[in-house]
């Protein structure tokens, strides 16, 4: 009643512009009309417009008149919140039919140097597909765009307001924003300089240098509003970034909220970590799933939507709504378990997937727990977030023009046995099947192949200090690693039979290559070049040999490489120089069949025992896990022929094997090399044996 009261007030001192009539005939007229202060009262109808607010009106359908303390209710029959104001359902702004880049249904903005206060009161705003604008994203902040390198961006689906501090009450959001819609698939307010401009932006709309324009203000009033079906990569209802005080959106209507603490995760409300989100009585359509385990099922015929799905026997469909129904937080990591089977846009999946904080994927097996975006988009974005895992899954069919499996950025999680085939990068430089960003994340048994990157390699990295460990790279339209601005460490990994270099190293790196095999280059595929003066790689107890280019043709004069203890086959020159390097050699490593990816050592390679253990020279070993006297060169250790009765394949037949022979005949348990008498079973006769081969010796 207090609002009915002001609002009435107000006509006192200002004018109403009554829409639609013979003078307004559209909502868009009155607006252009109206002054601040003014009201534009819109009686109920579909008006299919994209509106434009540049100054301080309250924009209102005729519910301002009604007693809207039960504006809604819960239909027992549906099970769901309505609304029951005719008013806010029959008055409708459709902002489906854009024919331009502004898609918002509702847009607002100042054009002059001042911070308008709008309202929006009593409508059903529907079909917005947001405006459309331009990011440049560089040393990862937003910048101006570059016109050779645009990034759209499109945001606000059913309102966009920037430069005002706007009052939004009462309204019913359906249906606005889509997959396409990055940010705010109902509403996307900007309350900082994000260092993005309109393309073919309103007139004086924004000025990146122009800092007065900003409003101050305390708190946002979102409060009272319906949300159904609306969709945004990020923040399906609202987003924001940079705000860090209050939203109220107290007694609204949501999809999905914790039921019982009056929550709503960031997949529906998108803001800064540190803002206060006002919550208080709301209500939602559906109770989101609260456990720390949630399962997952592409077979299963339809998504389940109701209480009590998210179980083992009663999985979801689908990633995308398992992620829209769980609330995951620092105290309540959920991992999401794939049952084996492939999600893709035929069973409902929608990609990029958005992974938000303390989120794990875990699949069920790496070669059959499929995530295909059949060439639709790229596969998993995890930006900007914290305590991810993703592990035993297949990414493939990404298609994307820079990063085409999965986007890493600003964030540290762990990959583990996932797997990357036929994805495809295009029309972009320094593009990468996975790309790692600002990013510290721990990378360990991926498998890449069949990829292509028209101009990168299937792993780029900037501004990254990753953990990088048994990677197989082979048989892609692309090389191996581009690394910039990066100083990873990457060991026990082979590369080979790529089309590309294995490695590309850019300006300001430092990246430590330990155990590596590189084998096969095919066109430019050269060793390792070192593309700037300011990066200084290491190699250690690696094999680069069979490349297309000697490994010193790559290298320039002024360019420093250390390579200790490794096998490189090539010239060892640099402008008739000699690279010099402790225990380097070049010889033939005597793979065992690398023309079939066989890349371990054969008894007597000149490989065997000659790495080093301690890889910083501080006198304690780093590497401990080999086998003999010192670590090999390459990615794989050699491992001898297990004589019969070495059963801890410690190279000692002694009293522990005899007890581990005495478990494995208990069990019934059969190891090749624990048939002594080759007899072909193993038994107490086994037992028998080992112990006089014991005595024996």
């Amino acid at each position: 009643m207090r609002l009915i009261a002001f609002i009435l007030l107000s006509f006192v001192y200002s004018l109403t512009i009554n829409v639609p009539s013979d003078q307004y005939p559209t909502i868009q007229s009155g607006i252009d009309v109206a002054q601040d202060g003014d009201t534009v009262l819109v009686a109920q109808g579909l008006y299919y417009e994209n509106l434009q607010i540049t100054r301080s009106i309250t924009l209102a359908s005729h519910a301002i008149y009604d007693d809207l303390t039960d504006w809604n209710f819960f239909n027992e029959i549906f099970w769901q919140w309505e609304v029951t104001n005719e008013n806010i359902n029959n008055t409708i702004i459709d902002g489906g039919t854009a024919t331009d880049d502004f898609g918002s249904a509702i847009l607002i903005y100042a054009e002059e140097e001042t911070c308008i206060t709008p309202e929006i009161i009593g409508f059903t705003i529907q079909n917005g597909v947001g405006t459309t604008v331009c990011r440049s994203e560089v040393n990862g902040e937003y910048q101006n765009c570059d016109e050779n390198e645009p990034f759209l961006h499109v945001i606000g689906g059913g309102i966009l307001f920037d430069i005002s501090i706007p009052k939004v009450q009462y309204n019913k959001f359906t249906n606005n924003g889509s997959n396409d819609t990055n940010e705010g698939g109902s509403m996307y307010l900007t309350t900082i300089d994000e260092d993005w401009d309109y393309n073919q932006a309103p007139t004086n709309y924004f000025d990146l240098s122009n800092t007065a324009m900003r409003c101050d203000v305390e708190e946002f009033d979102l409060s009272n509003n319906y949300y159904n079906g609306n969709d945004a990569l990020y923040g399906n209802s609202f987003a924001n970034k940079g705000f860090e005080d209050t939203f109220n959106m107290a007694e609204s209507i949501f999809d999905v909220a914790n039921c019982n603490l009056e929550e709503v995760s960031p997949v529906w409300v998108y803001v800064e970590p540190e803002a206060t989100l006002d919550l208080e009585e709301i209500e939602s359509n559906l109770c989101a799933f609260s456990g720390p385990n949630a399962y997952v099922d592409s077979n299963i015929d339809q998504e389940c939507i109701e209480d009590g799905c998210g179980t083992f026997n009663n999985p979801f469909k689908t990633i995308t709504w398992a992620i829209q129904m769980i609330m995951p937080s620092e105290d309540n990591q959920v991992t999401l378990h794939l049952a084996n089977g492939t999600y893709n846009p035929e069973t409902g999946e929608e990609f990029p997937i958005i992974l938000p904080s303390y989120v794990n994927l875990e699949g069920e097996d790496e070669e059959l727990t499929i995530l295909d975006a059949t060439q639709t988009n790229h596969i998993l974005d995890i930006i900007s977030v914290v305590e991810n895992n993703i592990s035993y899954i297949t990414i493939t069919g990404g298609y994307s023009q820079y990063s085409c499996g999965i986007k890493i950025n600003h964030s540290d999680p762990t990959l583990n046995y996932v797997q990357f085939k036929n994805n495809e990068c295009h029309d972009w430089y320094n593009g990468g099947v996975l790309t790692v960003t600002y990013s510290n994340s721990i990378l360990d048994n991926l498998f890449f192949t069949n990829n292509t990157v028209q101009y990168g390699n299937c792993i780029y990295m900037s501004h990254s200090d990753a953990m990088v460990s048994n990677i197989i790279i082979k048989d892609n339209s692309t090389g191996g690693f581009t690394i910039d601005y990066s100083n990873p460490i990457i060991n026990q990994s082979i590369i080979y039979n790529n089309l590309a270099n294995p490695f590309l190293i850019g300006g300001y790196s430092n990246p430590i290559l330990i155990n590596i095999t590189s084998y096969g280059g095919g066109a430019g595929g050269q060793g390792i070049p070192v593309v700037s003066n300011t990066s200084h790689p290491i190699i250690i107890n690696s094999i680069i040999t069979s490349n297309q280019w000697d490994f010193g043709e790559a290298l320039q004069e002024d360019q420093e490489i250390t390579v200790l203890y490794s096998n490189i086959e090539g010239s060892f020159f640099i402008q008739g120089g000699l690279f010099e390097g402790e225990g380097n050699i070049n010889l033939d490593p005597m793979f065992t069949d690398p023309e079939n990816g066989a890349f371990t050592l054969q008894e007597g390679s000149p490989c065997i025992d000659v790495g080093i253990a301690d890889i910083d020279g501080d006198g304690v070993d780093d590497i401990t896990n080999y086998i003999g006297l010192a670590p090999d060169m390459g990615a794989f250790e050699y491992m001898p022929p297990i004589s019969p009765g070495d059963l801890n394949q410690d190279q000692y037949i002694n009293i522990f094997d005899i007890i581990i022979l005495v478990e494995f005949a208990l069990d019934g348990e059969y190891v090749s090399y624990g048939d002594v008498n080759q007899d072909g079973i193993i038994d107490v006769m086994d037992i028998v044996a080992l112990v006089s081969l014991i005595l024996d010796n």
